[in-house]
């Protein structure tokens, strides 16, 4: 039987989750680059959003 996973996040934590994965995916030559992502993530995070969004998956 196939797990089903379901998370609830607001879209600002949603983009922040986004914008870390690319930042650790950066080779270190671009430290600095994955640093201002770093930045923007915790920038999204701090935005009060009333929207929501479900992820779905299925393992």
């Amino acid at each position: 039987m196939a797990a089903r996973y379901e998370v609830r996040m607001t879209v600002g934590e949603y983009i922040a989750r986004l914008l870390e994965a690319e930042a650790s995916q950066m080779p270190p030559a671009d430290h600095c680059e994955a640093e201002q992502l770093r930045d923007l993530a915790r920038m999204h995070r701090q935005i009060k959003d009333a929207k929501s969004v479900r992820i779905s998956a299925a393992a």
